[in-house]
C-alpha cells in the first residue's frame, strides 16, 4: 500500500511538472528575442522603449497573450506526516514479540461445514490465524465460535463478560443496541483515540476517502472496528447468466430489453426448452434483477422488503409495490409464466439465491442468477458432450440505452462485514499489541496475505513479484470455487484492503467480462445509521410486510390472483394498512438525521 500511494504521488507530481513545462515552452520565444548577455545597456533601453511604444497599439491582444502564457504555480510537495511515518515503522518493527510475551485471545468464527470440509477440525489451521501467529511470533490463544450457534453464544458471552480480546466478526450482528452503545457499556473499545499511533496503516487508508470514514465511524464519533476497504476497480461479482449456446441455436443476439428477453425465452421454448427463466421462491429476482428496468425495487431477498432511494427522483425514499410501475412489472411476470417461459415450480424451492443443481443437470435453465464463481463452476453439472456455454448478461431494460439505477451495488468502498473489534475486557497493557496485530493486515505483506491467502498453499510468487494461484485454487480437488478456498486460507470479509488483482488473476476472460457487464448500473450506495428504537420498529414492519408480499406476489405471478387494476389497488391498500408508508417515513427520518452524521464525518475528514 505504501508503495502504491508513493507511486500515485510521484505520478501526480510528474503530470503537474509536464503541464508547467508545456506552458513555459509556449511563452518563452515571445518573452526574449535575444540573449541578455549579448545586449549593451543602451540597446536594452532602446528595446524597452520600442516595446513600450508598441504596447498601446494592441493592448487587448497583449493582455490575452499574457494571460495565455501564465505559468501555473508548481504544486507544493505533499507534507510528510512524520508522526504517522514513525508509527508505521513502529508497527513493522514491533513484531516478532519476545518469547515470553503473553498473547491476546482472538475469536475464530468457525464456518462449520466449510472449515470442516477443508481444514478438518483444527482452529489453528485457519489461514489468518496461522499467518498472524507467524508474523507476531506469539502463541495466540483462541476461542472458537461456530457460525450455526453464534446467535446464542455471543449474546451470552456479552452478558457474562467472557468475550475474547479480539472479535473477528461484526458485533452489531449480535448486539442490537448498536456499536456506540457497546462502547458506552465497555463491551468493546473505541479505537479512535489511539489508532493513528497504534494502527497507522489502517489510519492512512481509512482517512484517504470520506466514504470510508462514514462507514467506519458511528454517529457519536466512535470508531468501533477495523473495517474492510474495497478498491473501486473491483467489478460486480454476481448477476444474470444466460446460455449462449441456446441463443446461437435460436440465431439470436444477447438480449438487452424486456422484449428481447421475451423473444429469447420464447425461442428457447420453441426449441424444446420451456420454462427456462429461473426465479427465486418469492418470485422477485435478486438485486432487482427484473424490476430495475421498470425503475422500481422488488427486493424480497432474505426477508427484506422493497424500500429504496430513487436516484431519478432526488434519492426520495419509495416502496416499490406502491409505485404504478409495479403493476406493469407484475403483469409482465404473470404473462411470462402463463406462456411457459418461467420455471413452473419456482415457489417450491428451498433456496432463494441460486437454482438447485438438479435443474442444471436436467438442462432446464436458460437464464438464471449466479455469482462469478458459479458462472464457471456450473459447467461441472453438465456432461462432457454438452454444448453448455454460459455468459453474463445485464438486467433487462425497457428501452436500449436505459440506465439502471437499481441493482447490485458495485463492491467498492468500506464494509463492516467481518470487521474486527477489541473487547473492553482486553488488558490495558495489551491494547497496543492487539491494535498493532490488526494493523498488520493493512501493511503491504498483510494485503498480499489477505487477498491471496497463504504462500505456497494458495499462491506462489516469482522473483519478479508475479503472483499466481496454485492448482489447489484453480483446480480444487473438492471442486470448490475460489471464494470458499480463500475464506479458509485468506480473507473474504475482514480488516484488509481488497485489490482488483485478487480476482483478475483467478478469473478467466469470460468471468471478467461478466463482472464488467454486471456492474453496468448506477445504483446509489446509501449507508444509514439508526437509533435502536427505529431499528426495532423497521424490523417489526418488515417482518409482516415481507410475509404478505411473498405470498401475494407468488399468487400474482402464477395466476392464482389475476393482475387487474382492482386486485392491484386492493394489494396496495393492504400494504398501506400494514405500515408500508410508515416504513418509508422511518427511512426518510433516518436519512435526514444521518445527514448530520455525514456532516460530522466530513468535518473530521477535512480536519
Amino acid at each position: 500500500m505504501k508503495k502504491l500511494i508513493s507511486l500515485l504521488l510521484v505520478l501526480t507530481l510528474l503530470l503537474a511538472l509536464c503541464s508547467a513545462c508545456g506552458a513555459s515552452t509556449v511563452s518563452a520565444p515571445e518573452a526574449s528575442a535575444s540573449t541578455p548577455s549579448e545586449e549593451t545597456g543602451a540597446e536594452q533601453e532602446a528595446a524597452q522603449d520600442e516595446q513600450a511604444a508598441a504596447a498601446p497599439a494592441d493592448t487587448e491582444k497583449a493582455g490575452s497573450e499574457a494571460e495565455a502564457s501564465d505559468i501555473p504555480e508548481m504544486p507544493e510537495e505533499p507534507e510528510v506526516d512524520e508522526e504517522l511515518e514513525a508509527a508505521k515503522e513502529e508497527t513493522l518493527s514491533y513484531f516478532p514479540a519476545a518469547p515470553d510475551t503473553p498473547g491476546v485471545t482472538v475469536a475464530i468464527k468457525w464456518f462449520d461445514m466449510l472449515y470442516d470440509m477443508i481444514l478438518g477440525s483444527d482452529p489453528e489451521a485457519v489461514g489468518w490465524y496461522k499467518w498472524l501467529s507467524e508474523q507476531t511470533g506469539l502463541d495466540l490463544e483462541y476461542k472458537v465460535y461456530g457460525t450455526n450457534s453464534m446467535a446464542t453464544t455471543v449474546p451470552l458471552d456479552i452478558a457474562s463478560g467472557d468475550l475474547p480480546d479480539i472479535l473477528t466478526f461484526d458485533l452489531s450482528d449480535y448486539y442490537p443496541a448498536g456499536m456506540s452503545s457497546a462502547i458506552d457499556e465497555d463491551i468493546i473499545l473505541d479505537l479512535a483515540p489511539n489508532y493513528k499511533s497504534y494502527m497507522p496503516f489502517y489510519y492512512e487508508i481509512l482517512n484517504s476517502k470520506l466514504e470510508y470514514l462514514t462507514v467506519a465511524y458511528t454517529t457519536e464519533g466512535y470508531l468501533p472496528y477495523a473495517v474492510g476497504i474495497i478498491d473501486e476497480n473491483i467489478g460486480t461479482d454476481g448477476g444474470w447468466i444466460i446460455r449462449r449456446d441456446w441463443l446461437d441455436e435460436a440465431g439470436l443476439d444477447t438480449p438487452v430489453t424486456f422484449d428481447d428477453w421475451h423473444e429469447a425465452l420464447t425461442a428457447f421454448k420453441e426449441n424444446g426448452h420451456p420454462n427456462a427463466l429461473w426465479l427465486p421462491k418469492h418470485g422477485a429476482a435478486a438485486n432487482e434483477g427484473l424490476s430495475a428496468g421498470y425503475g422500481i425495487s422488488s427486493n424480497l431477498t432474505h426477508g427484506d422488503v422493497p424500500v429504496y432511494f430513487d436516484a431519478q427522483d432526488g434519492l426520495k425514499v419509495k416502496f416499490g409495490p406502491l409505485e404504478d410501475a409495479y403493476f406493469d412489472y407484475l403483469k409482465m411476470l404473470s404473462q411470462w409464466y402463463e406462456e411457459d417461459l418461467i420455471f413452473r415450480d419456482f415457489y417450491s424451492a428451498t433456496e432463494e439465491d441460486f437454482p438447485d443443481s438438479s435443474l442444471h443437470t436436467q438442462e432446464k435453465l436458460g437464464i438464471f442468477t449466479g455469482t462469478v464463481g458459479e458462472l464457471a463452476s456450473t459447467v461441472n453439472y453438465y456432461d462432457e458432450g454438452s454444448t453448455y456455454d454460459p455468459i453474463g448478461i445485464s438486467a433487462p431494460r425497457l428501452h436500449p440505452g436505459d440506465t439502471l439505477y437499481l441493482g447490485r451495488q458495485k463492491a467498492s468502498g468500506a464494509s463492516t462485514r467481518g470487521a474486527w473489534s477489541i473487547a473492553g475486557s482486553c488488558p490495558p497493557d495489551q491494547l497496543e499489541m492487539a491494535m498493532r496485530m490488526i494493523d498488520l493486515f493493512y501493511t503491504e505483506e498483510g494485503t498480499k496475505f489477505a487477498n491471496f491467502g497463504l504462500k505456497d498453499v494458495t499462491y506462489t510468487e516469482d522473483e519478479d513479484g508475479t503472483i499466481a494461484y496454485t492448482e489447489f485454487v484453480t483446480n480444487n480437488p473438492l471442486g470448490l470455487p475460489f471464494d470458499p478456498i480463500i475464506a479458509c486460507y485468506g480473507f473474504t470479509d475482514g480488516p484488509y484492503y481488497q485489490i482488483p488483482e485478487r480476482t483478475q488473476i483467478c478469473y478467466n476472460d469470460m468471468q471478467q467480462e461478466a463482472m464488467a457487464i454486471w456492474g453496468d448500473t448506477e445504483a446509489p450506495f446509501i449507508n444509514l445509521t439508526m437509533d435502536q428504537d427505529t431499528v426495532y420498529e423497521i424490523n417489526s414492519l418488515k417482518t409482516d410486510l415481507a410475509t404478505y408480499l411473498t405470498e401475494r406476489q407468488v399468487k400474482f405471478v402464477i395466476g392464482d390472483i389475476p393482475v387487474t387494476e382492482e386486485t392491484f389497488a386492493e394489494f396496495q391498500n393492504d400494504l398501506i394498512d400494514m405500515g408500508a408508508e410508515r416504513l418509508v417515513e422511518l427511512y426518510e427520518t433516518a436519512y435526514e438525521k444521518d445527514a448530520e452524521n455525514r456532516a460530522k464525518i466530513e468535518a473530521l475528514f477535512e480536519g
